[in-house]
């Protein structure tokens, strides 16, 4: 369950990262900078707590 969480949300976070208009306000790219790192690096966490269980 760790797996698939941290891989969906580190694709909605690249996802939210990458997709940002070219013609958005400055406020909004920072928000959704911000957004999608923050999802990303949630994700990663996970990833990293699923593989420390499992090389135990």
């Amino acid at each position: 369950m760790l797996l698939l969480t941290g891989l969906i949300l580190v694709v909605v976070g690249y996802l939210i990262l990458f997709t940002v208009p070219s013609d958005a306000t400055f406020e909004r790219m920072l928000i959704q900078a911000f957004v999608g790192m923050g999802i990303s690096i949630a994700g990663g966490i996970y990833l990293m707590i699923y593989i420390y269980r499992r090389s135990r």
